[in-house]
């Protein structure tokens, strides 16, 4: 009888830590989710120093429509380039720090992303008449953000998985490479003498 007791008293209290826990992570979780929602269809842009001419919403000059365009292709190619280089095992075999490297990366890249879309004016005009090509455009820019998230997801996926065992393979050659050194040189020092 007095187990049943004892085992009722504590069953509230295991009740009680049951729900806080499920409370927390379903908190947790709800604002990652949050997050993520307002990182790809909140953002406000932050007031940037524009590096050009403000595109116009009447009859924009064809260079400026260029340079725009130019713009995101830039965009687009810095995100790939960077997670290349943050891919690539470096030759010291050292292992680059790639979640922050990405990170300093991403604020940087954010700044520009915010600075092409004040001045090309993709948040206000995409879906005026400014012709297919301004649309074609302002979608690819659109996307560059969840572009960025994906790339960001495979560093993170390499580094938990890949990272360390590409740097150890190349340690391994690295040993592999001084051992057989070592040996060739000593093979020269021991050449017999021509008889």
């Amino acid at each position: 009888m007095k187990e049943g007791k004892e085992s009722n008293e504590f069953r509230r209290y295991r009740q009680a830590l049951t729900v806080v826990y499920l409370l927390t992570v379903v908190l947790g979780a709800s604002l990652l989710g949050a997050s993520v929602v307002k990182q790809l269809f909140f953002r406000s842009p932050p007031d940037v120093a524009l590096r050009g001419p403000i595109l116009s919403a009447k009859r924009p000059a064809i260079s400026h429509l260029l340079r725009c365009n130019r713009d995101v292709r830039a965009l687009l190619t810095r995100l790939g380039d960077e997670a290349s280089n943050l891919l690539r095992v470096p030759q010291s075999g050292g292992r680059p720090e790639i979640a922050s490297a990405w990170e300093t990366f991403s604020r940087a890249w954010l700044r520009d992303y915010d600075e092409v879309d004040a001045r090309c004016r993709f948040s206000e005009l995409s879906g005026d008449a400014l012709g297919i090509a301004y649309e074609r455009m302002a979608e690819a820019h659109a996307a560059l953000p969840a572009m960025r998230l994906k790339y960001q997801s495979l560093l993170v996926q390499f580094d938990e998985e890949q990272a360390a065992e590409l740097s150890e393979m190349r340690h391994a050659l690295e040993r592999s490479h001084a051992a057989l050194a070592a040996a060739a040189e000593d093979a020269a020092h021991h050449v017999p003498a021509p008889n």
